[in-house]
This record gives structure tokens, sequence and C-alpha cells, in this order.
């Protein structure tokens, strides 16, 4: 079963049983998938480089209606770097428009619940196992076996790293050597970068906006306290 490089990493940062994205990216996991549908785009020779900018090549529809979508909104516009595209697609959440079809696929399946009897919540527990594993086997083989990564291995690395899926895919004891190699094998992937620097932006707004809120906090029971 083929499977886009966006669709083999949103398996490998779900939880299998309880199909929830695993907290370690659930900040991340958004660029990372921009970043994984641009890759697709570049390596079916839709998208390529050009003065460290992004511009279209081939016109022809990839005949997958997520991918054709983003290269209509590349071609609409002006050359922009990558971390332009990442962010503005980071910010639509590919995860919606993907987990539907792992779930066509067979893969995941849909879990309706509640929370505490009232919030509705939807889950995507894992239903065939296999294709993930296969992507890890993959994985592992480059990173540990020594095996030279075909171009989308490479940008599945690259990607692995920049959206802070290693502690995920590797074991504790294997984490340290698993980023030496990603390191070397992914080193100067622009795409990649450009997902990394958008995290760390993420990031950044996110603690400052929990600096402002436990500011506020303050004040208000300062206020409060001194009536």
């Amino acid at each position: 079963m083929m499977l886009t490089l966006a669709e083999e990493l949103l398996l490998l940062a779900l939880d299998d049983e309880s199909g929830a994205v695993e907290p370690a990216v659930s900040g991340s996991l958004q660029y990372g998938l921009a970043g994984a549908l641009l890759m697709e785009l570049v390596l079916a020779g839709r998208l390529g480089m050009q003065d460290g900018r992004l511009v279209p090549l081939d016109e022809t529809p990839t005949g997958d209606g997520l991918l054709d979508e983003v290269a209509g909104m590349i071609r609409s516009g002006e050359p922009r770097e990558p971390g332009f595209w990442v962010e503005r697609l980071g910010r639509r959440d590919p995860k919606d428009a993907l987990l539907p079809r792992l779930v066509e696929k067979g893969i995941l399946r849909r879990d309706r619940r509640r929370v505490l009897w009232l919030i509705p919540s939807v889950r995507y527990p894992t239903l065939d196992g296999r294709p993930e594993r296969d992507v890890r086997e993959r994985v592992r083989e480059v990173v540990f076996g020594g095996a030279e990564p075909l171009p989308r291995d490479a940008a599945l690395l690259g990607l692995i790293k920049a959206c802070d899926l290693v502690d995920v895919v590797f074991h504790a004891g294997e984490r340290g050597r698993a980023h030496e190699r990603l390191d070397s094998l992914t080193d100067g992937e622009l795409i990649g970068r450009a997902v990394s620097g958008a995290v760390r932006r993420a990031q950044e707004e996110d603690f400052l906006a929990a600096q402002a809120a436990a500011a506020g906090a303050v004040i208000s029971a300062s206020s409060a306290g001194g009536r």
C-alpha cells in the first residue's frame, strides 16, 4: 500500500491504542505534515527550488486531491521561501484532511466518544498496524543498518527530526545514535529546516502567551487582594 510522506509521518505520531497524537509532538506535528506535503510535491517533480524559494515546475495533477490543492496554492502566488508555506499550511493543520484518508485505507478506525459524558471527541486508533511497522522498519534500516537512504527516506528522516519525533520513533537507549545519524543525513535540507523554524517560532509564541497569561493572573490577584 502506497502512502504519502504526510500519511507516514502521521502514523508515526499517533498512539496506536488511544488514537491521539503523541503529546511530545502535539505542537509541532502540523508543521511537519505541511513540510511533508511540500516534500512530496518536490519528489514528484511538481515543485523545485530556485534561489531558496519554492517554484512550480510541472502543472500535471498528481491525482491526489490534497497535494494538487497545495500545488495550486503555490502556483497562484509569487515564489516564496519554504518557511512561508510551512507556516501557512501548518496553520490549517493537514491532519484533519489526512486522518479520514487513513480510515478509508483501512489503517485507522474512527472512534467517537464523549469526554466527561458531554464533550464530543474523535480518536483514530490503529486498525491495521502493518503499514506503520513497515515505515518504522525502513527508518531503522537507514538509521542503524547503514543503508543509503533513497530520496523519499531521507525526506521522511528530515521530517522526523524537524518535528521532534525522534523520541517517539526510537527507544530511549537508541536516541543518541539516532540523533547523530539524522544530523549527518539531513544536514542542509531546506524544507526540514523550515519545519524546524516554524516549530521553534510556535513554541516561542506559546511561551510568551503563557507568560502573559501568568502575569495577568498575578495582576488580577493583586488587584483583588488590595480591595
